[in-house]
């Protein structure tokens, strides 16, 4: 103030009188004039209108007298308006005033149109002996976020009065996110507790928490919920809207309501310990596969019995098909379980955090540190930037109570965080399907569903399914972006695989084994009955039945076996399992459409059962006098045999194989055998003639005689003048019907040699009918009628007959052949009748009523049939295999010996393999004779898997084409290169424990299994993913290598992997058109091909042996042959052109 105004303004003090008040009056308004004037003169924007500034132009006057003694002020994020925001080491901070004087200048009446026009009118009754006041983030008016060090800050009322400002009438659809004006309820709440500013939820209210319990609200925001269309599109948090299904399950647990969830919906709990989940997002999804439908009948079924079954002992389901049941069953019972946990999760989630925990934000990925401590008085959490110059400074960040289940548990450290606002999240088809957003955070879920699987078959899965929600979302992730699932540590903590860099807990936890989920289930930090573990691998169960058994006691534990190992259902019986075969009509439902859910055991379950329903199979019996003298021939020869006899004797099991392949070739025969055929079958017999005086000094006259007999019958029949067989007439006289009607019907012969036949028959009668193998049933579409014959092999029957492949099935054969396939459908049907449940039983099993199942099938099982003369018959050919007993050989002194399980393969080889070997296994396509190839372990073998082996060379063939691709000098320097990790870790495979460890202790949670396969399988390229590279070099640094280095390690790994995948795939195609539909068909023999750049084997594996033995290390993981002279002649003559 000038000298001249402090003058004037003193006398007139002196005078003390109305005239003298007026005139101070009017000196104070000049000068304040004038000092306006003055300012506007001294800044950078005198003559620029505030409209039309943009935030860089703004230029602020700091006061001229600064703070002495203050405190350090370290730099964090910008607020909205470009102010730093600061926070204070010490509590002596003293800033004088600034900011207060400049909210003042702004015009009541002028329309706010920009950001920068925003003028500022505070109370005019200020707050008095306020707490002072700690700067935060700006909210969405611009006005700082502020806390308070003491309860006793009064706020007059203001906001309050300037949320009635909008107009009315204008329509909410035609509004701005900035125009939205809201009007309160009329009724406000008496009594209320202090109400604390927290941010505006998504319908622009703001978010309130009362101190007391005796807060009163009114309806409001209850009824702003129903105006959205259910017939819109989804496309932001707001307006995701809940239909809950109209149908809900009886007979269920009681169920006490608790909180609401954030829709509004009871969130439940259940009164007994068991996991006991009701269904809720079973109704909301869709499966996008061929077709768009809803959940089948089948999947809701065993969904129900996974989470609501009331049978506390292990349960085994029986059906047709369980190949990829469990890890489906798996993804909608995850489902269904986050749908009941998330409420409470999102509670208790601000309360797991802890400083310097890792987490992004969802859905970009940025990357933050967790502050101390994590969570302030206000419920917000801290969150630390970790570039490098921000955390040196401290750089912070406040995040609202609202939005810290925004952020994820991560372990990963880049992209990182920024000062850019917070998005709110995007809804993903994962939050569609549980009604609520769950975030993409894998840290608001509890495990509650195990698998006994792999992961990658999981993962396929889970891509391959296209599971969507009702509720259409635009743009939307889908659901196998977001799924988290993983496996479960060596401390039974479950850790996510996928999405990576994920580190919260996965909704479906996979382990190979029962051993790897035993802690996740037992352990006493896991809640007894608050997990299910599912399975659809028998195997998996009969090599743990005993652990099986353990878990059962204090988890649930569900199996989902194919029909192929119904007979083992009494093994589980014997233990204490429920076991349970649904008949046709349980599986089906009602009104069930068939549609297609790309889960392969539940749509051929389905079409099976489809085709059963009230439906018998039909024979077509043939008469050939030299076939059945020849079958009782041989099963004289059966019923001569001992175990003992022959357990040591070499050349009787050559004797009998020879006998028992000439006898099914005789009976395959559609027409007599001619040149070559004829000219084999002729040295056959001369040799049978031959060994028949060696063979009586063994077992006897009746023997000999019965070889002689059988020799006989099958010459009197490959003799006859005949120009075709018995079978030939019937099976030509069926095709011949076929093909002058609509009648879809297929021919499926037992093995490729009937098939081949079989298709050169139709060719020489004028047909264009084509025979297919067994294995192509299931890629054969829905054929109205199957004829089948020489299907006498057991494990070929049981693979035509489960699942059922049509509604009108034929045998055709000779009266044994009809005996036999008669004794075994008579078997099979006594198997399925001692499955069933009452029902009692099972509504106690599945949680449903009798109203959920249509009326029973008025089928019954047929009585046994089984002649006298078949035991002999099935006890020398209940396998067309080479049953050779193996020798394990003795290791010389000081050789190394390993533990080793013995494959046998179809023909006359096999293989001692380590559980650590990962052989290459072909795997069938959509379509016949293509598909893929893969490694994979000991324990995903099974009977009917198909290897591929190279001959005579160490070196696997998918090297050999990768090398042939890359050229072997690049080659060999990406090896080097990607072995890096190899040389950082141990080379013991029995340090697996410590590694372990060491990379939990970086954040990467590996199971110590996996770990050991890193370290004992030389071939392997790599781990899978580039994070887990990391941590090993950050766990295992090795002196002299650079980031540099690491990262040419991993790309490297990459390029290797593509070779890889390039050379599979070339092989693969090698394959197919070498073989074509010969690749997969059933055959007596391993199967030779020539693929131009060397020669492989397809064996297929007959058997594995239960109990692993001492190998020397030199024979393990090789193909060994009984018969050398057998090999010489299948590789004399290999497959070198397409098969017909």
């Amino acid at each position: 103030m000038s000298d001249s105004v402090k003058s004037k303004l003193k006398a007139l003090f002196l005078k003390g009188s109305r005239f003298a008040i007026s005139q101070t009056k009017e000196i104070l308004d000049k000068a304040t004039e004038n000092l306006t004037k003055t300012i506007g003169q001294d800044t950078a924007t005198e003559t620029t209108p505030l409209d039309a500034l943009e935030p860089s132009d703004l230029q602020i006057n700091p006061p001229t007298e600064t703070a002495k003694s203050a405190s350090p002020i370290i730099a964090g994020d910008a607020d909205v308006m470009g102010n730093a925001h600061v926070e204070c080491s010490t509590s002596d901070l003293q800033v004088p005033p600034f900011a207060v004087d400049r909210i003042l200048a702004g015009a009541e009446t002028t329309p706010l149109d920009e950001p920068s026009d925003l003028q500022i009118n505070p109370p005019t009754e200020t707050a008095k002996s306020a707490s002072p006041i700690i700067a935060g983030d700006a909210d969405a008016m611009g006005n700082a976020h502020v806390e308070c060090s003491t309860s006793d800050l009064q706020v007059p009322p203001f906001a309050v009065d300037r949320i009635l400002a909008g107009a009315e009438t204008t329509p909410l659809d035609a509004l701005e996110p900035s125009d939205l004006q809201i009007n309160p309820p009329t009724e406000t709440a008496k009594s209320a507790s202090p109400i604390i500013a927290g941010d505006a939820d998504a319908m622009g209210n703001a978010h309130v928490e009362c101190s007391k319990s005796d807060l009163q609200v009114p309806p409001f925001a209850v009824d702003r919920i129903l105006t959205a269309a259910e017939t819109t599109p989804l496309d932001e948090p707001s307006d995701l809207q809940i239909n809950p299904p109209t149908e809900t399950a009886k007979s269920a647990s009681p169920i006490i309501a608790g909180d609401a969830d954030a829709m509004g919906n009871a969130h439940v709990e259940c009164s007994t310990s068991d996991l006991q989940v009701p269904p809720f997002a079973v109704d909301r999804i869709l499966f996008e596969h061929e077709d768009r439908g809803q959940c089948p009948h089948l999947l809701k079924l065993l969904v129900s019995i996974s989470l609501r079954t009331r049978e506390t002992s292990p349960i085994c389901v029986i059906l047709p098909s369980a190949v990829g049941v469990a890890s489906l069953v798996a993804i909608v019972s995850a489902l269904e379980c986050l749908a009941q946990d998330l409420p409470d999760a999102k509670t208790l989630y601000p309360a797991t955090l802890r400083a310097g925990l890792r987490v992004r934000l969802y859905p970009g990925g940025e990357v933050f540190e967790v502050g101390d401590p994590p969570v302030d008085g206000s419920g917000s959490m801290k969150l630390r930037l970790i570039d490098k110059k921000s955390y040196a400074t401290k750089g912070t960040r406040f995040v609202q109570a609202e939005r810290i289940c925004w952020f994820e548990p991560t372990t990963r450290y880049h992209p990182l965080g920024t000062g850019a606002p917070f998005i709110a999240p995007p809804l993903n088809d994962l939050d569609a399907i549980l009604g609520q957003q769950a975030f993409g955070n894998s840290g608001l879920v509890k495990t509650r569903v195990l698998l006994a699987g792999t992961r990658a078959e999981f993962g396929r899965l889970l891509e391959a399914t296209h599971i969507v929600p009702r509720e259409k979302i635009r743009r939307a992730v889908p659901l196998s972006d977001v799924f988290a699932f993983g496996g479960v540590d060596i401390n039974s903590q479950p850790y996510v695989t996928a999405p990576i860099g994920s580190a919260g807990q996965p909704m479906v936890a996979i382990g190979r084994d029962l051993q790897d989920l035993k802690n996740a289930c037992l352990n006493e930090d896991v809640d007894p009955h608050s997990r299910v573990v599912l399975c659809d691998n028998v195997d998996i169960i009969l090599r743990d039945l005993d652990l099986a058994g353990r878990i059962a006691e204090r988890q649930r534990i569900v199996l989902f076996a194919g029909g192929l190992r119904r007979a083992d259902a009494g093994a589980l019986k014997n233990a204490g399992w429920v076991v349970w075969e649904p008949s046709p009509g349980e599986v089906l439902g009602v009104n069930d459409p068939l549609l297609t859910t790309a889960c392969r055991g539940i749509d051929l379950s389905r079409r099976s059962a489809s085709g059963e329903q009230d439906r018998r199979p039909g024979y077509v019996a043939c008469k050939a006098p030299e076939v059945a003298n020849a079958h009782k021939a041989l099963a004289r020869l059966g019923d001569a045999l001992g175990d003992e006899s022959i357990e040591h004797e070499f050349w009787v099991e050559d004797l009998l194989d020879a006998a028992q392949s000439l006898f099914f070739s005789c009976a395959g025969w559609l027409s007599p055998p001619k040149g070559e055929t004829l000219e084999r079958v002729a040295e056959t017999l001369e040799r049978l003639r031959a060994e028949a005086p060696r063979l009586t000094r063994l077992l006897g006259d009746a023997a000999t005689k019965a070889l002689a007999d059988l020799a006989k019958a099958v010459e009197e029949f490959a003799t006859s003048e005949m120009s075709v067989t018995p079978k030939g007439e019937e099976v030509l006289r069926l095709a011949q019907t076929a093909a002058r009607s609509s009648l879809r019907q297929v021919f499926v012969a037992g093995n490729r040699q009937g098939r081949e036949e079989a298709d050169k028959f139709f060719a020489r009668n004028g047909l264009e009918t084509r025979c297919i193998a067994v294995v192509d049933l299931a890629d054969a579409g829905e054929p109205q009628s199957v004829a089948a014959f020489s299907v006498m092999r057991r494990d070929i029957f049981e693979k035509l007959v489960d699942p059922w492949p049509a509604g009108s099935m034929l045998f055709v054969g000779y009266d044994f052949e009809i005996d036999c396939y008669r004794a075994r459908l008579n078997k099979r049907a006594a198997l399925r009748a001692s499955n069933r449940l009452a029902p009692e039983a099972r509504r106690r099993l599945t949680g449903w009523e009798d109203n959920c199942f249509p009326p029973e099938s008025r089928m019954a099982p047929q009585a046994s049939e089984v002649g006298r003369g078949l035991d002999g018959f099935d006890k020398i050919a209940r396998e067309w295999s080479w049953s050779r007993r193996i020798s394990v050989p003795v290791a010389d002194d000081g050789e190394e010996t390993c533990q080793a399980t013995v494959v046998h393969f179809i023909g006359r080889s096999w293989c001692a393999m380590t559980e650590d070997h990962r052989p290459l296994v072909l795997t069938s396509g959509s379509r016949a004779g293509q598909g893929t190839v893969q490694e994979i372990g000991l324990s995903g073998l099974a009977s009917g898997s198909r290897i591929v082996v190279r001959e005579g060379a160490n070196k696997d063939i998918i090297r050999t084409i990768a090398e042939s691709i890359a050229k072997p000098a690049v080659y060999a320097d990406l090896r080097n290169k990607a072995a890096l990790w190899r040389q950082a870790l141990p080379h013991d495979p029995a340090k697996a424990q410590f590694v372990a460890r060491a990379l939990a202790k970086v954040g990467v949670h590996r199971h110590h299994m996996t770990i050991r396969s890193w370290l004992a399988n030389s071939s392997l390229i790599g781990p899978r993913s580039e994070h887990d590279i990391h941590a090993i070099a950050e766990a295992f640094p090795v002196r002299g290598r650079t980031k540099a280095d690491w990262q040419a390690c991993c790309d490297a790994i990459a390029q290797l992997r593509a070779l890889h995948i390039r050379a599979g795939s070339q092989l693969t195609n090698l394959l197919a058109e070498r073989c074509g539909r010969v690749l997969f068909e059933p055959s007596d023999t391993e199967l030779a091909v020539d693929l131009g750049i060397g020669v492989v084997w397809i064996l297929e594996v007959a058997s594995i042996e239960a109990q692993a033995h001492e190998f020397p290390s030199s024979y393990v993981n090789r193909l060994h042959w009984l018969d050398l002279e057998w090999r010489d002649r299948l590789l004399a003559s290999p497959i070198r052109d397409r098969a017909a």
